[in-house]
């Protein structure tokens, strides 16, 4: 009789043992030195593909990884660690299809790599060997793990996500039968294991469903649960929370949460972020942005911002959100002339808004309030400006710089045609030397037109059209932040192969990545 079967009988043979069918049945899910030489091309270029997934959410290419794989498999399975670590790209679908797809391909490697997927993921990632060559590996891994958890008071979360062979998915109950069979165990001694060893754990939910408010630790739980639970605290434990908030200063801990998730890890949108939260004013706000970027060189100009949000991006608060929001909010409190306060107000017909509050958090709302749009005419928004010089020509009237457009992609502009005659920066070109004509006969020089596309991409694309007067920015982050600032592709220097090359190099040197 093995160990743990030794292990599980005396357990069970307690009379203080309870079984708690509903915990067994609850769903666990926790939001939870190399030199590279030029010869290993492959390792390179499935370095870049990785990026790729991340960024522009492409699928994973297995000929790619097997081509790692088979020029380098130390370099491989440090890359793949890195796909997965949540302290990396953190992407558990893209990871598990090449353990799925290429483990029983390249059974023996992947056996000398098992042992170290939980360090970067999770133990239900193991599941993807059942029914191969390394399946015995597996289970010897859970069973060594399950006696140490039987005797420890600290056990691991292996427990966590194990299968239940009696939940609602098919799936999920034929990989619990067979983890149980694989075990030795019957099905009742299984489901007794993980209920008490899932007892032993003090799941947050476990509290929450047996109305155990009073034993959750919220110092020890991460800011997902913490976002996603805070009004069942309020509602059940509202002192015991309040005194968390207030003495813990849990709005650190959630900022550097933030700080790792996909929206929040540019300094400035934090800085955006924590500006709303605590009520700055737009002076603290642009100053803080400032100090963020020393040497960020901020033109004497006014740009009006236009940016269009839907239903989806309000519900996510997603990249493309924040971003926009984000350089709106940067030009209100940033012009100085006659646009100080102003952005273009795209939802309906478009407009010269004034945004005049006192703190960044109302602006911040206002802006949402007035950017709720599918689609932006940028003739229409040039024709407003036009508009309001004609009306105003007895007067001395200031234009401004010029005009960003923050949109997803070059469709949200209502003047792209999806036809193959030109290029989408052709009919940027065509509808620009189209406005400055009808500008020219009122005697007037047109502004000009920055256009970025908030897409998150490894190398970032600019265009610069009409001798600098249309500057257009594919890229995401502070890097591009910076170049649409500046007008600058300075920002973007160090987007090369060489330093893509270096940044792998580091991955493959970390500690972290270490496996012998």
């Amino acid at each position: 009789m093995s160990n743990i079967v030794k292990g599980i009988k005396y357990i069970f043979n307690s009379d203080n043992l309870e079984y708690d069918r509903e915990l067994d049945e609850f769903d666990y899910t926790i939001q939870g030195d190399f030199l590279f030489d030029n010869e290993k091309s492959q390792t390179l270029f499935f370095y870049c593909h990785l990026l790729s997934v991340y960024y522009d959410n492409i699928d994973i290419n297995l000929e790619l990884a097997r081509s790692c794989l088979e020029e380098d498999s130390e370099y491989f399975f440090k890359l793949i660690s890195y796909l997965r670590d949540k302290e990396g790209l953190g992407r558990k679908k893209e990871f598990r299809k090449i353990l799925n797809e290429l483990g029983d391909e390249y059974p023996l490697e992947f056996r000398k790599y098992i042992p170290h997927i939980v360090k970067y993921g999770r133990y239900d990632d193991l599941y993807e060997f059942f029914y191969g060559e390394n399946e015995d590996l597996i289970i010897d891994i859970f069973k060594k793990t399950l006696d140490y958890d039987l005797k420890s008071n600290k056990p691991s979360t292996l427990a966590k996500w194990l299968k239940s062979i009696n939940a609602s998915n098919e799936n999920t109950n034929m990989l619990g039968k067979r983890t149980s069979k694989l075990l030795g165990l019957s099905y009742t001694e299984y489901r007794k294991l993980l209920s008490h060893l899932r007892g032993k754990l003090n799941v947050v939910e476990k509290f929450m469903s047996n109305n155990e408010w009073d034993k959750i630790q919220y110092g020890n739980l991460s800011y997902s649960n913490i976002k996603k639970y805070r009004n069942s605290f309020m509602k059940n434990d509202p002192k015991r929370f309040n005194e968390f908030i207030n003495m813990y200063k849990p709005k650190k801990v959630i900022r550097e949460q933030k700080s790792k998730g996909f929206e929040l890890k540019y300094e400035y949108l934090k800085a955006l972020d924590i500006g709303i939260e605590e009520k700055k004013t737009k002076e603290m706000f642009i100053k803080e942005i400032k100090e963020i970027y020393e040497n960020l060189e901020i033109p004497e100009e006014d740009w009006l911002v236009a940016i269009a949000l839907n239903e989806k991006n309000l519900n996510k608060k997603d990249n493309y959100y924040m971003q926009s929001v984000f350089l709106s909010n940067f030009y209100l409190c940033n012009n100085k002339k006659m646009y100080k306060d102003h952005i273009i107000k795209t939802k309906n017909i478009p407009n010269i808004k004034k945004i005049q509050n006192r703190d960044l958090k109302n602006d911040v709302i206002n802006v949402i309030e007035n950017s709720i749009s599918e689609k932006i005419s940028i003739e229409s928004v040039f024709d407003l400006l036009l508009l309001s010089a004609v009306k105003n020509s007895n007067k001395i009237f200031n234009f401004p710089s010029g005009v960003v457009f923050a949109i997803k992609s070059m469709e949200q502009l209502s003047e792209i045609t999806n036809t193959n005659k030109r290029s989408k920066e052709e009919e940027i070109s065509f509808l620009y030397l189209k406005m400055r004509k009808k500008w020219n006969n009122f005697g007037f020089n047109i502004p000009k037109i920055k256009i970025w596309i908030i897409k998150e991409n490894y190398r970032n694309n600019i265009s610069v059209l009409e001798e600098g007067k249309i500057f257009i920015l594919e890229g995401s982050g502070e890097k591009a932040f910076k170049t649409i600032i500046q007008e600058s592709n300075t920002g973007f220097r160090d987007f090369t192969y060489e330093e893509i090359k270096e940044e792998m190099i580091k991955i493959l040197s970390s500690d972290r990545y270490n496996m012998k």
